[in-house]
């Protein structure tokens, strides 16, 4: 919310593609610095930095939508992403996490989080 302004001017100014894809990026070096992160204040500065790249992540997704999906369609595809992203992130997110921490740790969950986050930038780009 304190990002608001900023992440609408990024996303009128610039194009969606990069500004999700920076986002991408910066969400995987963030979470990627958890790994490592040894006290308090760096862990929350980090998580700070992955909570406000999403936020400028989800305004250039609008954008995006909006200038890719025909209006007659428009209504439809935000319905689409809503739910999935409820569904996702809502529902089989968590629990995944949960398993991925009881499998492998949660230093290893970090880095999984971090590299599909990398990988989420180059997919924006790219396709």
């Amino acid at each position: 919310m304190l990002g608001a302004p900023l992440y609408g001017l990024l996303a009128d100014r610039y194009p969606s593609r990069w500004v999700m894809a920076a986002a991408d990026a910066a969400r995987a070096a963030a979470t990627a610095g958890l790994v490592v992160a040894g006290d308090f204040a760096t862990i929350c500065a980090l998580s700070v930095v992955v909570a406000l790249a999403g936020g400028g992540y989800g305004a250039a997704q609008q954008r995006f939508i909006q200038a890719a999906v025909p209006d007659a369609l428009r209504l439809r595809a935000n319905s689409l992403k809503s739910t999935t992203e409820r569904l996702l992130i809502g529902l089989i997110g968590p629990g995944l996490a949960g398993v991925t921490i009881a499998l492998v740790g949660p230093r290893a969950t970090l880095v999984v989080t971090a590299v599909s986050f990398a990988v989420a930038a180059a997919v924006v780009v790219t396709v």
